[in-house]
């Protein structure tokens, strides 16, 4: 990946070029945002950038030995950890058929580099993990960066460089790494071998273990912004109702283009229709039974609805104020907003909007969705209900 495949972010390229032009790189960095921001392209694009024996214009030439050993990520010098678990994908690639033999990223390597050039870095986890057969992060199970990796990755920073480029080890979800994996690489991250650089890519650093969070320097990627959303849809000939649901991530609008290939048409929208009929009326049966169907969506799914439904509450009470031009809203929610802005008022949205918030963040970190989602629903009723509007 180049900085010119990195979908906007014109802000941070500029900043991170600048830094390693000027030879300012720190040892460890951390890339913070939803992946759907670029952050893991802009990782693999910085690494390039920075081992690019003839740099020029704020790019790497493309031509160059690192250039070219970067193309399909084999680099000698580019390591990457990331989470993972024992499957039979892994099983099939033990060197002695054995099936005690220990998991680490590397088991998976051929995976994730043909999945990471196939999508330039935009990629969930919940694709990672269908790639290598462990499940759907809905359903509490995901992978993890444990001891075993941390030891494969020790082994090879033994090594020096090779040439004269850095050393570079991309740590992808460091939020997965378990407390034996970072104590073991600890003394690493606080003083790296010369020529070493970790960067680390994450979607939520207040998971990553402090005195591992401490020895880094955080770069916070944000949304895309909204012309460079529309830019993309443009360029690559999508349909311009995408911008409305993306929320600026490409990953969003990814997931709701291979549903539409697979004829697997998610909407959030009825389903965040059907929690607010069933909050107004009181229904608590029918609100189980909704969290219930809820907890089998997928991660993406799960961030299209909270994302969507906290822009549509914000629509509605813009709507009720009298300030309708200032939100942004899809044609086909139209007229559930109008009918139920009167609803969304001074007294209820804040709460909702913290409510809704809290309770992404709870599946986020892999909380059990059933729970979750049953607690979140019966909570959104208390300030939706026809009772408490009443009040």
């Amino acid at each position: 990946m180049f900085f010119t495949d990195i979908i906007g972010q014109e802000n941070i390229k500029n900043i991170l070029r600048e830094n390693i032009d000027s030879g300012r790189i720190a040892h460890a960095q951390l890339f913070e945002g939803k992946s759907g921001y670029g952050t893991l392209t802009l990782a693999i694009a910085y690494a390039r950038y920075l081992n690019c024996e003839n740099r020029h214009n704020g790019e790497a030439c493309g031509v160059c030995k690192s250039c070219y050993a970067m193309n399909t990520l084999e680099h000698p010098n580019l390591h990457f950890v990331f989470p993972s678990n024992k499957t039979k994908k892994a099983e099939m690639m033990y060197n002695d058929g054995s099936s005690t033999s220990k998991v680490v990223s590397d088991s998976y390597i051929s995976y994730w580099r043909k999945l990471i050039l196939s999508k330039k870095g935009y990629i969930t986890e919940q694709e990672w993990y269908k790639t290598i057969g462990i499940g759907d992060v809905s359903k509490n199970v995901s992978g993890i960066i444990g001891r075993a990796d941390a030891k494969a990755l020790k082994e090879k920073l033994i090594y020096k460089s090779i040439g004269k480029g850095y050393k570079v080890i991309i740590i992808w979800l460091p939020e997965r790494m378990n407390i034996e994996a970072s104590n073991t690489l600890l003394k690493e991250f606080e003083e790296p071998s010369e020529m070493t650089v970790y960067l680390f890519v994450s979607e939520n650093s207040s998971a990553i273990i402090p005195t591992v969070l401490s020895r880094t320097q955080q770069i916070n990627i944000p949304p895309i912004k909204d012309e460079d959303i529309k830019y993309y849809l443009q360029k690559n000939k999508l349909d311009d109702n995408l911008f409305y649901q993306s929320q600026g991530d490409i990953n969003i609008i990814n997931s709701i283009i291979d549903k539409k290939e697979n004829n697997e048409n998610f909407s959030f929208l009825p389903i965040f229709q059907n929690l607010m009929r069933c909050c107004y009326t009181d229904n608590y049966l029918k609100l189980i039974d909704w969290s219930n169907d809820f907890s089998t969506l997928n991660r993406e799914e799960i961030k299209s609805f909270f994302y969507n439904s906290m822009r549509i509450l914000r629509s509605c009470y813009i709507t009720n104020i009298g300030l309708k031009k200032l939100s942004v809203i899809y044609p086909e929610e139209k007229l559930f907003i109008k009918n139920f802005a009167p609803y969304i008022n001074d007294k209820n949205i804040e709460n909702l909007i913290s409510i809704f918030e809290k309770c992404f963040l709870d599946i986020s970190r892999n909380g059990n969705s059933k729970v979750v989602m049953s607690h979140f629903a019966l909570t959104v009723c208390k300030h939706i209900s026809s009772k408490s509007i009443r009040k």
